[in-house]
């Protein structure tokens, strides 16, 4: 009876064809992509060990192909890259899926324990530069455009002195030059020794975010000179305080100016709005995106900001810790945002692997207003690893009339809105998992 009944299914699916759809397969051995990260995992569960493992997707040659950049670990508690497992690796597309290993010619191998990455070219010379975020040592290469990086940190004057986990470039006060976005996580070093577990069992883990210090990000303005100013002060962004994994820009409110969004584990994310005057208002709590509805916040990781919908107005998509979905206030305010119903195919659970991916929230605005559209240059993740068998939420809100995020009736569409031309900008996201 059983091969009957699949004999009839197979008939029956050939006399009514599927539609074709795309698939995948894995070719990363194939092309020649053989990275290994190496975080570098010891007994006594140092946090940075769960956070590791950035990638860029950019043109660092301009031949038209996409090369691929990631971020590695080093070893534990030195922080040191003392062998080139523990290099970052730049692999040249050569096209035809096949890629090259070029990091030593190119001069990228890095130093100190890697995080995030960021791509962009701050001093417009036509060719992408990158900046690399990692514990207590950040570092910059500008691309000399023959092939080869030279690292310019100690120039730039943002080589770090904090532990960071992200970062992105973005003009935020309209000068024509790239500024940079530096995400923090928290104090950290080796010396911290708490045991988090079962000690008469014998069973550790890694301590929970909250017994460690918040911190503030920072905000470097491009001076135009190859130098950085650290502007974090004067623009209110040291002000806020969190555990930030991830940022991602865009104008939200249609002002023509790009604002910053910032996820943080297991505290309030943060929105901050560019006020045009070279400070930033923070405005997280108000928009919608900076708790649940229920008024706790969650281990938000990952983050995109866009307009998935093609409705001119750009949209966020957060990655949460499994088992704590992140959702938006159902408002209709000014600068408001709105949850939607999650669309067809957005799965609620994933693997590990997915435990980085991003997804979509959106923003809106009472009348109709003309609406600065950025596109974002690149777009990079950091994760944080994970047994296979978690599942991965996603907190998917949109804008709707209002800059704030909250759940409309989707029976009232958004006024009309007028796309303008995109801006100068680069986001990057890291993701991650906390114990």
């Amino acid at each position: 009876m059983d091969r009957a009944c699949r004999l009839a299914a197979l008939a029956l699916l050939a006399a009514f064809p599927l539609a074709a759809q795309p698939r995948f397969r894995d070719v990363a051995a194939s092309s020649g992509l053989l990275f290994v990260l190496e975080n570098s995992p010891t007994p006594q569960k140092h946090l940075i060990e769960t956070m590791p493992g950035g990638v860029a997707a950019f043109d660092y040659d301009n031949d038209g192909l996409t090369d691929i950049f990631f971020t590695n670990g080093a070893v534990v508690p030195s922080l040191e890259k003392n062998a080139p497992k523990y290099w970052n690796r730049l692999y040249r597309n050569e096209g035809a899926m096949k890629f090259r290993d070029v990091t030593a010619e190119a001069g990228v191998a890095g130093a100190g324990y890697s995080m995030g990455v960021a791509t962009g070219d701050y001093d417009n010379d036509g060719r992408v530069d990158l900046f690399i975020a990692g514990v207590y040592r950040n570092l910059l290469y500008r691309n000399l455009g023959n092939g080869k990086f030279e690292d310019v940190t100690a120039r730039a004057g943002i080589g770090g002195g904090s532990w960071s986990v992200a970062a992105g470039w973005f003009d935020y006060d309209g000068d024509g030059r790239l500024d940079l976005f530096v995400v923090n996580y928290t104090n950290w070093t080796a010396k911290f020794d708490r045991y988090c577990g079962d000690a008469a069992r014998q069973i550790r883990v890694y301590c929970h975010p909250r017994f460690f210090d918040t911190v503030a990000s920072r905000l470097y303005r491009n001076r135009g000179d190859g130098s950085f100013e650290d502007v974090s002060t004067r623009t209110g962004i040291a002000a806020h305080r969190g555990r930030g994994m991830s940022v991602a820009f865009a104008d939200y409110d249609a002002d023509g100016r790009p604002d910053a969004f910032v996820t943080n584990d297991a505290l309030p994310n943060f929105l901050f709005r560019n006020l045009g005057d070279g400070r930033f208002e923070e405005a997280g709590l108000t928009a919608g995106v900076a708790l649940l509805d229920t008024g706790k916040p969650v281990s938000s990781m990952g983050a995109d900001f866009r307009d998935y919908d093609n409705d001119g107005w750009p949209d966020l998509s957060i990655t949460a810790l499994a088992a704590r979905p992140s959702r938006c206030s159902a408002t209709w305010e000014k600068d408001c945002f709105a949850t939607p119903p999650m669309p067809a195919g957005w799965a609620r659970s994933a693997s590990a692997a997915a435990a980085g991916a991003t997804g979509f929230t959106t923003s809106t605005t009472t009348a109709a207003r003309t609406c600065s559209q950025p596109t974002p240059t690149s777009t990079t993740t950091s994760r944080r690893s994970r047994p296979a068998s978690t599942s991965c939420p996603t907190a998917f809100c949109r804008t709707r009339a209002t800059a704030s995020f909250a759940t409309p009736p989707r029976a009232s569409p958004p006024p009309a809105r007028i796309a303008a031309a995109p801006s100068p900008i680069s986001t990057t996201t890291a993701a991650s998992i906390s114990s």
